[in-house]
């Protein structure tokens, strides 16, 4: 223990990156643990409803920032990063406003054509929730650019808190989808109220650089990193809100249920896998790239096939015992699931290999067949919701094969030094999309 002491003293990346997870993994923990109660307290309908809804709140927050908000913790001066959150929330609260009453306008003939009048009454207020989730983005990386780790581990702890506590008074009073909405948006505002108060000494009315010039500056986060967002966003919001218009309320509250149950889990170790082989991979010479790689992939297959055959066998019994009779499909939509979450499980470590060899723009290539063949699948085949997953979740394992196979290509021709840049070579603008792949600092909305 004193050994283990010593080595966290002596290790600044170690201790930050438990702080961080620590926080993360009780703010994870807590929805988690009281999930049983919330499928109890909110029918699949509702939860549905609330699902959709939350896919078009993911979508504006892909674009609040114009991506501004990833390069606040790169500048050497602080008046620039200063400038950089000033731009961040302006740009948030005028792409909000604009889009959220876009939404607003808009919302009977989209609800209309997705076949869900129920979410009509919500679509108003998904650029306010929006708005919310970006302030605690942009927030939250002014305290990584400050390592005020601590800071943001407990302000994860408060937003789960307020945001699990609320969904259970809410649900008691039978408020239905409107507890799910207002509970979220409390949960984000409180969690931004409480990083602007404890920063905003730091911020405002401090000498600051032009926005101006930060924005022209950094004008590659939205012409290169956004792009890449969007179809991120398109796949996976469009795969809920297609499931919401050919199916009912119902099966994608069930379908969503499933997925952040079953997802989240994953998601924390994940991130913790991706950060620790980013760092590995950026100190690989040319001509070990291939052997790290296939390492990476051999170990991640093997420390989740175990858990992903128990969720398999163990889904379909479990969830109407845990959650209720009525998340019986839940279960049977999660054990459908698995090839799709055991292969993203394998992939995700690896994708920061495209980021060390600078092959983004053969990511983005592929993520334009990735982005159309599940939309396109739900287009065409969706008589039986569970079906439909199904195959769903076999097209996805089969692309994220094709992935795996690419990230081995990338990897071999570095070796041979096809690519004359390495890691230590990396520009500011894309070594800053480490941090928003490896989801550590950016508080996303379940399913995102």
């Amino acid at each position: 223990m004193a050994s283990l002491k010593e080595r966290l003293r002596g290790n600044e990346f170690l201790r930050h990156l438990l702080t961080l997870m620590s926080g993360t993994a009780v703010a994870q923990i807590l929805p988690i643990a009281a999930s049983p109660i919330i499928t109890r307290l909110y029918s699949p309908a509702e939860m549905g409803v609330y699902t959709l809804f939350m896919a078009f709140v993911t979508g504006l927050l892909t674009i609040a920032t114009w991506r501004y908000d990833l390069a606040i913790v790169l500048p050497k001066r602080v008046e620039d990063a200063r400038a950089l959150v000033k731009l961040s929330n302006r740009l948030s609260a005028i792409t909000c406003l604009v889009l959220g009453l876009g939404l607003f306008i808009a919302s009977g003939p989209i609800t209309e054509a997705m076949g869900t009048p129920e979410l009509k009454p919500w679509l108003a207020f998904a650029g306010v929730v929006a708005w919310a989730y970006s302030q605690v983005s942009i927030f939250n990386y002014w305290c990584n650019r400050n390592k005020y780790y601590k800071l943001m581990s407990v302000n994860r702890i408060g937003q789960s808190v307020t945001t699990t506590g609320t969904q259970l008074g809410f649900g008691a009073a039978s408020l239905g989808t409107a507890g799910l909405v207002i509970s979220t948006f409390l949960g984000q505002l409180i969690a931004a109220g409480n990083l602007f108060r404890k920063t905003r000494h730091e911020i405002y009315g401090q000498p600051t650089s032009s926005m101006r010039a930060m924005m022209s500056e950094h004008k590659k986060l939205p012409l290169m990193n956004a792009p890449t967002a969007v179809l991120d966003a398109v796949r996976l919001q469009g795969t809920q809100l297609l499931i919401g218009t050919f199916f009912t309320t119902a099966a994608v509250g069930q379908f969503g249920q499933a997925w952040k149950l079953l997802q989240t889990p994953a998601g924390l170790i994940n991130s913790s896998l991706t950060q620790v082989f980013f760092q590995k991979m950026a100190v690989t010479k040319r001509g070990d790239m291939s052997r790290v790689v296939r390492n990476g992939i051999v170990r991640s297959a093997l420390v989740g096939i175990v858990p992903f055959v128990l969720i398999y066998l163990l889904s379909p019994p479990l969830f109407p015992i845990i959650f209720g009779e009525r998340w019986a499909l839940a279960g049977q939509i999660g054990a459908a699931l698995v090839p799709w979450l055991y292969l993203n499980f394998i992939t995700s470590p690896i994708s920061m290999l495209f980021i060390v060899t600078k092959r983004q723009g053969t990511v983005f290539w592929f993520g334009l067949p990735f982005t159309a063949a599940p939309l396109a699948l739900l287009w065409f085949l969706h008589d039986d919701v569970l079906t439909t997953v199904m195959w769903l979740s076999w097209l996805m394992a089969g692309l994220l094969v094709i992935y795996l196979v690419l990230a081995l290509w990338v990897a071999r021709g570095y070796d041979k030094g096809e690519e004359h840049l390495h890691a230590e070579e990396l520009t500011i603008e894309e070594a800053d999309l480490e941090t928003e792949a490896a989801d550590d600092v950016v508080d996303k909305p379940e399913g995102a």
